[in-house]
């Protein structure tokens, strides 16, 4: 499949760099890899979101990486990605149910999702109303692979287990909406592919300031990765 690409030469990073550490503040929307922004002022934007004060931040160099520009995948491609999810074991189709909302402050649609519609219900508030859709669960299989339950509308979980499935390529981004709160881009950089990123530390708040901004002492292992909010390191 020939997927959508950007590279980056350098990204940035907030938080530990030890794979044994990731989850320690929750799941991690991007899955079992190094999560990443693409800039250092993007990096304070998730230091605000996910609440990160006081964690080193470092930056990551490979010249010319490459990973999926998740939002630019096609209707068509996302649906080989889904059928290979399904094949291979990793999701699977369900009926589900949103609770759906409009939120006027943001001036459009909410939703949540349920296995049940009597569970959607009881989230409903006044003039929302419940849609029936189809959409992918996880399984066992999924959940091992990414150390944390996937559960329901986990696309972005299964296409971070495509690319480092079928793929040789650095990872996934996604270009997200970036509204300095609550959303903003984000990628991340495959387990197997995190040793092949020079490291620098750029700050480290329990470093004497003369120590600031020295270099990692090579690259990190695949053994020593992690990620970000819903998972706590970016």
């Amino acid at each position: 499949m020939d997927l959508p690409l950007l590279s980056f030469d350098s990204v940035f990073h907030i938080g530990t760099l030890d794979l044994a550490d990731k989850g320690t503040h929750g799941s991690s929307l991007e899955g079992h890899g190094l999560s990443f922004a693409a800039s250092e002022e993007l990096v304070e934007t998730w230091e605000r979101i996910a609440k990160l004060g006081g964690q080193p931040t470092w930056r990551l160099d490979k010249p010319g990486a490459r990973f999926v520009d998740a939002h630019r995948l096609s209707k068509a491609q996302r649906k080989e990605i889904k059928e290979w999810g399904v094949e291979e074991g990793y999701v699977e189709l369900v009926t589900v149910w949103h609770a759906v909302r409009w939120d006027s402050e943001i001036e459009d649609e909410t939703w949540s999702v349920h296995e049940s519609k009597e569970d959607a219900e009881l989230e409903l508030d006044e003039g929302g109303e419940i849609r029936r859709r189809r959409d992918l669960k996880g399984t066992a299989k999924l959940d091992q692979l990414i150390g944390q339950q996937a559960g329901l509308s986990c696309f972005d979980l299964l296409l971070v287990a495509y690319v480092e499935q079928t793929t040789e390529l650095d990872g996934v981004y996604w270009d997200d909406l970036d509204d300095g709160w609550y959303s903003a881009p984000r990628g991340v950089i495959l387990p197997a592919k995190v040793a092949e990123w020079r490291t620098v530390k750029l700050r480290d708040p329990v470093m004497r300031p003369e120590l600031r901004s020295m270099e990692g002492a090579g690259p990190v292992s695949p053994a020593s990765a992690s990620p970000r909010v819903a998972s706590p390191e970016l």
